[in-house]
């Protein structure tokens, strides 16, 4: 059975937008909007309450993993974990979510008694969905019974010859004449170009987005 990949876009009340990638056996057009609706569970609560939705397929790609460079393009761009007018509650990176709640509050829905973090640029946007601020009377109970009990946790010497290694990935960068460098770290690599560890990576990171943004050709961008 064919497999049909594409990324989309949903606008609810020609306001509110969310960004996704989709894998499919069913062709997009006859997909989005009519038997898929996002995996979201904010999308989803937000379908609930809204009186426009409007649904746009944004490129359909031969593999999943290239609808997956277009999502973290398009997330990216407009930084749609902050963002006040984006539904999206994560950034995608190219193969996860990224997650925590630093900087962030709590937030819940009571029909579901679902609890979300979100940067506080998201808590009007929230509040209008049917959330509340802070955490329902049952978590808070929940976790003061719980308080005191942690004593920390430490790792075993095979988790820490594991986090030894991701600090030493070696980075690999192309350059626009081809040549292929290797530099042990950000810092290497800020030396090398002239410039601090923290720019270095940037520098690298944007130019790579740029040549993305021209091997896809991605012209439809919400206007907000």
């Amino acid at each position: 059975m064919k497999q049909y990949f594409y990324v989309y876009r949903i606008t609810i009340d020609k306001k509110y937008h969310y960004y996704g990638a989709r894998s499919t056996n069913v062709i997009p057009s006859e997909d989005l909007g009519i038997h898929y609706f996002s995996s979201s569970i904010v999308v989803k609560n937000a379908l609930t309450q809204s009186k426009t939705v409007k649904y746009k397929i944004i490129k359909e790609t031969e593999t999943f993993e290239e609808a997956l460079e277009i999502e973290v393009l398009l997330h990216h761009r407009f930084d749609v974990e902050n963002h006040p007018l984006f539904l999206n509650r994560r950034n995608q990176t190219s193969t996860k979510f990224i997650h925590g709640t630093k900087n962030k509050i709590a937030v819940y829905n009571p029909a579901d008694d679902v609890v979300e973090y979100i940067p506080c640029s998201k808590l009007d946007l929230f509040i209008t969905l049917g959330y509340k601020k802070g955490l329902p009377e049952s978590k808070v109970n929940w976790r003061k019974s719980r308080a005191g009990t942690f004593l920390g946790r430490k790792h075993n010497q095979s988790t820490k010859d594991k986090l030894c290694k991701k600090k030493s990935i070696n980075i690999q960068v192309q350059f626009k004449d081809g040549i292929k460098i290797e530099f042990e770290n950000r810092l290497k690599l800020g030396q090398y170009l002239g410039m601090s560890p923290q720019l270095g990576a940037r520098l690298v990171r944007e130019s790579h987005r740029k040549d993305l943004w021209d091997k896809y050709n991605i012209k439809d961008i919400v206007r907000l």
